[in-house]
């Protein structure tokens, strides 16, 4: 009986016209105050930076367990729900529509209103399962079984997209895929309703980004062993300095920035290293990334960086000759001037195979 008088609630709310979006919400949340953005979808697809995004932004209450949300803009738009502290939905609606989210239960996502949202609660309850298992077996040390449940979401995505090629949730769908190659080519196989959804104008910017972050791929693959790119950037005391200043020493290159908590993380392996081999051996090279200079400077004497510091612009190139679009990158070069590894992220093994090389 209850079960079904919580059915009814939340279909009851469906066809609520005075409240065009209905967001349910675990019961801690009650009274508390919620942050709500819309985002302008076009805009996002057409945006070369976040800070392009048209958006709006409001503060609401949550009464009786439930955030009532009044359409923002008159354009089909992104709507995300949150805290300061976390993110508790996004959604995407079209202008004219009632839809219902219902988060409330952690296990079960419910939403009704419009096929795309529909669709996307059987797809994202689909996609907690995966994540769950996947959470639980990293948890209990199995890293295979956890890589297993991460190729099983991308087939379940990937067979998703296949056989509902006309229907909006396939655009969801393509959007969470994570693999590269996959999504470039399935994205060519959307057709019918799937194309008029109100999220496909994001579908050509995945595209792009995709078939950009191939060619870094590729790029990187093709540095390994291969004499490393040369760069001139500026220092710390505005000289500038090259890569091949430091040829006969080993060299680190530490692709970072002051924003990112894994390179911060890294910094004692780092220092570990330098102390151990100095500057006769090892030269490390900081390369600071996507930040102004005031706050590369900042970060640079917050955590105490006695190695080499230079840094990269907007307009600089030395991300896009290694291929850099994830933080940390580390890249190994030899005396000789050649590429012998590639790290991308904190690698908690990164002095035990650094020294390996270094001793053969």
């Amino acid at each position: 009986m209850k079960k079904f008088f919580q059915t009814l609630v939340f279909l009851l709310f469906a066809m609520t016209a005075n409240a065009d979006f209905v967001i349910m919400l675990p019961s801690k949340y009650e009274g508390q105050k919620i942050l709500v953005m819309a985002e302008d979808i076009s805009s996002i697809a057409s945006s070369k930076s976040r800070r392009d995004v048209i958006r709006k932004m409001d503060t609401l209450t949550v009464e009786n367990n439930t955030l009532r949300v009044s359409p923002m803009m008159d354009v089909p738009a992104c709507y995300s729900i949150g805290t300061d502290k976390e993110l508790l939905e996004r959604f995407y609606a079209a202008p004219g529509e009632n839809l219902v989210i219902d988060v409330s239960n952690p296990e079960t996502y419910k939403a009704s209103g419009s096929t795309l949202v529909e669709q996307m609660a059987v797809i994202k309850n689909r996609l907690s399962q995966f994540q769950s298992e996947a959470r639980e077996a990293y948890r209990n040390g199995n890293k295979a079984g956890a890589k297993e449940k991460q190729e099983a979401q991308e087939n379940y995505l990937s067979q998703y997209i296949t056989e509902n090629a006309s229907a909006p949730g396939a655009v969801y769908a393509l959007l969470r895929l994570g693999e590269e190659k996959t999504l470039v080519k399935l994205a060519t196989t959307l057709e019918g309703t799937a194309k008029e959804c109100v999220i496909y104008p994001l579908v050509t910017k995945a595209v792009s980004q995709a078939e950009e972050q191939m060619a870094r791929d590729e790029r990187q693959a093709s540095l390994e062993g291969a004499l490393a790119p040369d760069f001139t950037l500026a220092g710390l005391d505005g000289k500038m300095r090259s890569l091949s200043d430091y040829r006969g020493k080993w060299v680190i290159l530490d692709f970072w920035g002051s924003w990112c908590p894994w390179c911060i993380k890294g910094f004692p392996d780092l220092k570990e290293l330098y102390g151990k081999y100095g500057r006769d051996k090892l030269e490390i090279i900081g390369i600071d990334c996507r930040e102004s200079e005031d706050a590369w400077r900042r970060g640079v004497e917050k955590h105490q960086l006695p190695w080499v510091q230079l840094y990269n612009p907007k307009n600089g190139n030395a991300t896009d000759l290694y291929g850099v679009s994830g933080y940390p990158t580390k890249v190994v070069v030899s005396p000789d001037g050649k590429v012998r590894k590639i790290d991308i992220g904190h690698n908690v093994d990164f002095v035990r195979d650094f020294e390996s090389m270094v001793q053969h």
